[in-house]
């Protein structure tokens, strides 16, 4: 890094990505794990009604 800057934009714009990365991956979890909820539960309904 050049001394006397202690952030360059490139810098500035790689937080940034970092954040959306990771903003968009809570998102992408969150989707997955309600998904996964009412699959789950609309496999065990099915199942019952079998019995």
């Amino acid at each position: 890094m050049l001394p006397g800057r202690s952030t360059t934009p490139s810098m500035h714009i790689l937080k940034y990505l970092i954040k959306i990365t990771w903003g968009a991956l809570a998102c992408v979890g969150l989707v997955l794990m309600i998904w996964l909820y009412q699959a789950l539960k609309f496999r065990n309904r099915a199942l019952a009604l079998e019995s």
